[in-house]
């Protein structure tokens, strides 16, 4: 029986302690209680790559802290949460073909080489900023960037690395250019997906944690 009440203190222990870590507030010593979260800005070559990379971090930031999340711009919030999806601006450095497959020939066509697999990098770029102002974000460009965390308004300022791969979907049909280009279109899509939840994983790793 006490092995039973020893075990059982233990477990609400241990959830006691995981509520009180759901329950903190990590800026609070900032006077930041709340954060509006505008949809980041996508400065890399994947079209819509910044969207699901603002709502894992939104969803990080709901259910790991007590902070107030204004979705989009508010006057309101203690603070805005400016993120940026970089990559690099020439698409034969960021599409780096890592595989590839012999397509046999066919009529009127020689036999080729098609990429199967294919890597690509990414930087989100997360910035914490309170009550910014248009001068304020003004200054998140390539220039200033590197140095926002001087800014005295910028609570934290975080780069994250991130980098995967793909198989590409090949058919040697005719006429199935438009489809191969759809398939992977949407293979590419689900692999930022991916790095997305990476990304929340970091944020949440080095960044909440660490205050």
């Amino acid at each position: 029986m006490k092995i039973i009440s020893i075990l059982a203190f233990l477990f609400l222990a241990s959830c006691a302690g995981y509520q009180f870590r759901y329950q903190n507030n990590p800026f609070a010593s900032y006077g930041v209680k709340s954060v509006a979260i505008p949809n980041f800005l996508n400065k890399s070559l994947i079209s819509n790559a910044s969207t699901p990379m603002t709502e894992n971090i939104s969803s990080v930031l709901s259910q790991n802290t007590t902070l107030k999340i204004h979705s989009g711009n508010s006057e309101s919030a203690d603070a805005t949460l400016i993120g940026i999806v970089t990559s690099s601006d020439r698409r034969n450095d960021f599409y780096q073909t890592t595989g590839t497959t012999l397509i046999d020939s066919t009529a009127g066509r020689r036999a080729f080489y098609s990429p199967n697999q294919t890597s690509f990098s990414l930087t989100l770029t997360i910035i914490l900023i309170k009550k910014p102002t248009k001068v304020d974000l003004s200054l998140l460009n390539k220039d200033f960037l590197p140095f926002i965390d001087k800014h005295p308004k910028v609570v934290f300022s975080k780069s994250i690395s991130l980098s995967s791969s793909y198989s590409r979907y090949l058919s040697t049909a005719s006429g199935s250019d438009s489809t191969n280009s759809t398939q992977n279109r949407e293979i590419l899509n689900k692999a930022v997906e991916a790095l997305a939840v990476s990304a929340g994983n970091t944020f949440r790793e080095e960044v909440l944690n660490a205050f």
